[in-house]
This record gives C-alpha cells, sequence and structure tokens, in this order.
C-alpha cells in the first residue's frame, strides 16, 4: 500500500540530496538546539579563515534568529537589505540583480590579503520583517519561472548570484537550529560541506535522534541522490576539560550515527576490486576522521560573554585559539586547506 503525503510547506526533508558543490566550497553550521555556540563559532571561524587569506562569503539564513550581521559588523556598515528581503522580493517576483549589491557588506576582516564579504538576514530597515519572512517561506514564486522552487533551490539560486559578483573560497552558512523544513533545506539541498553542533547532554542527542531519523529518509538508496554522509561532522561545543566527557560524548555520537546512518558491516581486508568499489560506510569509535568524531569546541567563560562589538580582541587568534584551535584546525582539515 502506498500513502501520498500533501505537503502544504513542502517536502523539504525528503528531498534528494545535492552533489557538493566544489568551487566555491559550502560550509553549513547547524544545530537542532540554540545557545550551543554556532553561530559564535562561525563568527570565529570567519576571522580565522580571513587572517589566513582565504576570500569569504557569509550568509546568515537562520532567518528567524539573525545574529551573525550584528556579529560581524558595526551598526553603521549594515546593508540596506538582507537575505530575508530577497527572499520575500522573489516570492513576489520582484528580485533583481541590482539588489544584491544593497545585501552586501565587507566585514572588518576584509584586507589587502582577503575579503569577507557578509550578507545578514536582516538589513538596515527591517521594518515588516515577520511578513517578509512568511512570504520568505512560501515555496516558488509569483514569477513562472520559479514557480515550483523550493527553499533549497532558492538558496542555491541566491548563492550562485552572490558568488557571479566576487569569486570566492568558502561560503559559510549559518542555517536555522531545529527542525524547520528549511534545516531541511540547507543540510541536503545546497551540496555544502555541514557541521553538526551538540553539547553532551542527553536532550541534544534525544533532538538527534529526530534529525537523524529524517537524514536517514534522505539517505535511503531508493531516493536516490548524492550520498553526502561523508560531508557531514559532529561538533562538540563547550566542551568540558576532562576526558571521560569528552569520550562519553564521541561514544553517544557514533551510536547515534551506527544506528542510523552507517552502513551495518565493513568489508574485509581481502575484499575484491569490485567488493571494494561499494564499501561499507561505517567507522570504528575512535576513527577521527569519521562523521561521528566530533571537532572539540572548549568550554571557555570568555566566550559565554561574546559581544565583539564591544571588545574586537574576541577576533585575535591569542584570546580564541585556546578554545576554538582543535575546531578551526578541523575546518582546515575539511576544506582540504592542509
Amino acid at each position: 500500500m502506498r500513502l501520498i503525503d500533501r505537503r502544504v510547506a513542502g517536502g523539504e526533508w525528503l528531498m534528494r540530496p545535492a552533489e557538493l558543490v566544489k568551487q566555491p566550497q559550502r560550509l553549513v553550521f547547524h544545530s537542532v538546539k540554540g545557545g550551543v555556540g554556532r553561530s559564535t563559532a562561525l563568527a570565529i571561524a570567519t576571522a580565522h579563515l580571513a587572517a589566513r587569506g582565504l576570500n569569504l562569503l557569509v550568509l546568515d539564513l537562520d532567518l528567524e534568529a539573525p545574529g551573525i550581521g550584528s556579529t560581524l559588523l558595526h551598526v553603521d556598515d549594515m546593508p540596506d537589505f538582507g537575505a530575508v528581503d530577497w527572499f520575500a522580493a522573489f516570492a513576489a517576483g520582484a528580485v533583481s540583480d541590482e539588489m544584491l549589491v544593497d545585501m552586501i557588506s565587507p566585514s572588518p576582516f576584509t584586507s589587502n590579503r582577503s575579503v569577507a564579504d557578509v550578507v545578514p538576514a536582516r538589513g538596515r530597515a527591517p521594518g515588516a520583517y515577520l511578513s517578509k519572512l512568511a512570504r520568505a517561506y512560501i515555496p516558488g514564486s509569483v514569477s513562472a519561472a520559479f514557480a515550483g522552487f523550493s527553499f533549497a533551490q532558492k538558496a542555491d539560486l541566491l548563492i550562485n548570484k552572490l558568488c557571479e559578483r566576487r569569486e570566492y573560497d568558502v561560503v559559510l552558512i549559518d542555517a536555522r537550529a531545529g527542525l524547520h523544513e528549511t534545516s531541511g533545506s540547507l543540510l541536503l539541498g545546497l551540496g555544502g560541506k555541514v557541521l553538526l553542533f551538540a553539547t553532551a547532554s542527553e536532550q541534544s542527542f534525544d533532538d538527534f535522534t529526530i534529525l537523524f531519523d529524517s537524514l536517514r529518509s534522505a539517505f535511503d538508496p531508493e531516493v536516490g541522490g548524492a550520498d553526502i554522509r561523508g560531508a557531514f561532522k559532529m561538533v562538540h561545543a563547550k566542551a568540558p576539560p576532562q576526558e571521560n566527557t569528552l569520550s562519553q560524548f564521541r561514544e553517544k555520537s557514533w551510536d547515534l550515527w551506527r544506528e542510523s546512518l552507517y552502513d551495518d558491516e565493513t568489508p574485509s581486508a581481502t575484499a575484491g576490486s569490485l567488493e571494494r568499489e561499494a564499501l561499507a560506510f561505517t567507522f570504528d569509535v575512535d576513527d577521527d576522521d569519521a562523521p561521528h568524531f566530533p571537532l572539540e569546541i572548549r568550554a571557555d567563560e570568555t566566550y559565554a560573554r561574546f559581544d565583539p562589538r564591544a571588545d574586537k580582541s574576541f577576533f585575535t587568534a591569542e584570546r580564541y585559539l585556546p578554545a576554538f584551535g582543535p575546531f578551526l584546525a578541523g575546518i582546515e582539515q575539511i576544506l582540504e586547506l592542509r
């Protein structure tokens, strides 16, 4: 028996996963719960990668809790429009390439070595933000050319148009926290590598169980699409220094992946060439290259009071490396900078 599931808001969690975009690479920051330091980590990553000489585009797509713009830009440097204005205009069939110019502002990390452009969720004058937000989530557009576009397709189009204006090395994307349809769009439909932020709490892993159940459906071979499970990586946020706590997180994360997204068996070391073409996607608990093995951000009371507008030293390497050093090294490896 087949069941037709008719969904008013679209089937973003049911989409076919997109192939990874190689140039510029896309890195999506996501968490199932707020307050885990995801946006802070994205801001620190922006400062660090810009210092490495990379050209960056930072896009805030956490439309319901915008924050990257106010973190990376001075209030006087906010652009006239934000991402929510573009999505609302798209729904109304009124989007134009000229609008893009007024959505981008250079961050303080732009220098003669690198560019770090920011597209905030909201612009300088966010009037009627909630009505824009409602229109942003409406599938498609009144324009016949974009009538069937999902949120993922709209976000992909926006990124492509932004990248046509300037050559970037990496696009950093702040995704909406939680399990909303648009979360599915950004995790599965953008062709990005994905960082999944969590703390060691039981509540975090309970919520991740729900997320991974949807991801398991998305990566069902019958769905089709790219198998990008290897593009996901767990992040242990606010990690305490005790080794037993760190290992407990790794074991919980391994159990989560093993029960949901890892394959059941590992081929033997003597597998033939044909068998090796279909190696099982599974890893040991202590394999640090595995998706379940987390990048770690150490708990630091300094960053519990993160306010870079008031104190710019938050973005200096000597300040952030003690807490974020292993995490940033992991990002460099994910982006194949090492």
